[in-house]
């Protein structure tokens, strides 16, 4: 049974995140406090850390660096789970050596789809997520700007807004995941899948982002031949860069 150790000066919050990984059938321990957070970290050696930031004494932030340079606790993955969410507060949480990071209030679901990630391979996922080639067909302004706040760390995204722009880019390129914005403005996307899928590697992936009224998702799910995720607007930011990490 895998162990995951919840750090988080909040006792109601604490308990129902013990409550929901127990439900899941992983085994917690806690910690109100980043102090006893690295004892028990030292002592249990837990699979997996989710670490809140916001702690009397000594933040997450900090905590997370500590973890992280001790031989008995580096290689343990560790999860942010925070109220702050600014894009500054997340890429510190990055900078600091988290995997990832999920703003509070959370959906309880994604969290356990992101610790489940987590723990298949902690080694690979954190080797994974600095080789990635991405590019992004969009003009909307709001999802370039968080988009690039959240994943600088990772690379700096190719962002194009025009068909001929795509091509050319992507007879030089090789990218590993192609983010589509369906409401993107004259552009036929199921004619342009069938004319440009062919140009990617066979690994790659696919997010399509669609308005609620689109009505083009089966044609292009027909057409597609590639993996692919799709997001509705309004989404959460944290399914989109989760999507784009892992």
């Amino acid at each position: 049974m895998k162990k995951i150790l919840v750090i988080d000066d909040d006792p109601d919050i604490l308990r129902l995140l013990k409550f929901r990984l127990e439900k899941a059938g992983f085994e917690t321990v806690t910690a109100l406090d980043g102090m006893k957070g690295l004892e028990l970290a030292i002592k249990e050696k837990p699979h997996l850390i989710i670490l809140d930031i916001m702690m009397p004494g000594e933040d997450g932030y900090a905590l997370c660096q500590k973890l992280k340079s001790l031989s008995g606790t580096g290689g343990i993955p560790v999860i942010f789970l925070s109220a702050k969410a600014e894009p500054k507060d997340i890429s510190k949480g990055y900078e600091s050596g988290g995997i990832y990071f999920i703003t509070k209030p959370y959906d309880p679901d994604f969290l356990l789809e992101i610790v489940n990630k987590a723990l298949e391979n902690p080694l690979e996922l954190e080797k994974r997520k600095w080789k990635k080639q991405i590019i992004v067909f969009t003009q909307d302004l709001i999802l370039k700007r968080a988009i690039e706040e959240n994943i600088l760390d990772l690379m700096k995204p190719l962002f194009i807004e025009k068909e001929e722009e795509f091509e050319k880019i992507t007879d030089l390129s090789i990218f590993d995941i192609v983010v589509l914005d369906l409401a993107v403005k004259k552009i036929d996307f199921k004619q342009f899948l069938q004319k440009n899928q062919m140009r990617f590697k066979k690994e790659v992936k696919f997010i399509l982002i669609v308005d609620p009224q689109s009505s083009n998702l089966e044609e292009i799910n027909s057409i597609l031949s590639y993996p692919y995720v799709y997001l509705q607007r309004p989404f959460v930011i944290d399914e989109l860069i989760f999507n784009l990490r892992y």
